[in-house]
């Protein structure tokens, strides 16, 4: 329960809530202290109001907590408020997923021209597509482009699924 926390933090965040899940972690002393609403704050800093819903942080906050008997069972999650909240439809998802299509076909041009150059603020939004064969080893479907591995800036996504299916399966 707590790593699904964790996992469903990062998907929200883009980032792990915390270095280590030790008292002494800047972060994760707050809920262990019982005080998630410091946690909370700090994230909150500098995102629009409402960015975390309040059934999303109590769910968080739920499976992130300290003593382990304290976290919500499968069922507990299955029946919480966040997990009966509003889903996006089909056609919000694929809306969602064409724009995405559009800014990395915008990204992937400029970092096909030679005279545009990369910035470090943006190398991490790069993403790199590689195929592993059982048969021949890596093979490279889509062109792997250069990236820099910044620490809790980066998602990256491991499958022995080729690139072209889990797309197809995403749009």
């Amino acid at each position: 329960m707590f790593a699904a926390g964790i996992i469903l933090f990062i998907m929200r965040s883009g980032n792990p809530p915390f270095n280590e899940a030790t008292p002494t972690d800047p972060f994760y002393k707050c809920l262990a202290a019982n005080r998630p609403d410091v946690f909370w704050q700090t994230y909150e800093q500098d995102l629009d109001e409402g960015y975390y819903s309040e059934e999303f942080k109590d769910l968080v906050t739920a499976l992130l907590k300290l003593d382990p008997s304290k976290r919500p069972t499968s069922e507990d999650i299955l029946n919480h408020a966040w997990m009966k909240g509003p889903i996006p439809t089909t056609a919000e998802v694929v809306k969602e997923f064409e724009k995405r299509s559009v800014t990395m076909k915008k990204q992937m041009k400029s970092e096909k021209d030679p005279n545009e150059v990369m910035t470090k603020e943006h190398s991490h939004e790069t993403v790199a597509f590689r195929h592993v064969d059982a048969n021949d080893g890596i093979s490279i479907s889509k062109a792997l482009y250069e990236y820099e591995k910044v620490l809790s800036q980066t998602t990256e996504f491991f499958s022995y699924e080729h690139p072209e299916i889990i797309l197809q399966t995403l749009l």
